[in-house]
């Protein structure tokens, strides 16, 4: 067995929280890719999304962000999906944009009510 060195500082560990969410991030990719046609592709689309925000909230990468967001976008188009995963996928897009707001507190203020007020009406 192969032992493996504790992270210790502060610069170890988010480089372990960064290969991890990268490790997860590939294997969810190969995932979709060798198994298009699986009952648990949106749950796993749903998961790369989180994955995703993640590693760009724990970068400031407001592109990796994005990204997500628009993963999100996507997950809630689709069509033959239970209303409960489309409410899923609509919460965590909503909590992304409440985490990732910018500008002025009353700005952030009025998009976040917005948002949870879209997501109510929605689902």
């Amino acid at each position: 067995m192969v032992q493996v060195k504790k992270p210790t500082t502060r610069e170890e560990i988010a480089l372990a929280a960064r290969n991890h969410l990268y490790t997860q991030r590939k294997a969810i990719e190969r995932f979709l890719l060798n198994h298009p046609s699986d009952a648990r592709v949106f749950d796993a689309k749903l998961r790369l999304a989180r994955v995703v925000a993640a590693e760009g909230k724990m970068s400031n990468d407001q592109a990796k962000v994005d990204e997500a967001l628009e993963l999100l976008v996507d997950l809630e188009k689709s069509v033959g999906v239970p209303r409960e995963k489309l409410a899923d996928a609509g919460f965590s897009r909503a909590s992304l944009l409440m985490q990732s707001q910018q500008g002025s507190p009353e700005r952030t203020r009025e998009s976040i009510v917005h948002s949870a007020q879209n997501f109510v009406i929605k689902y």
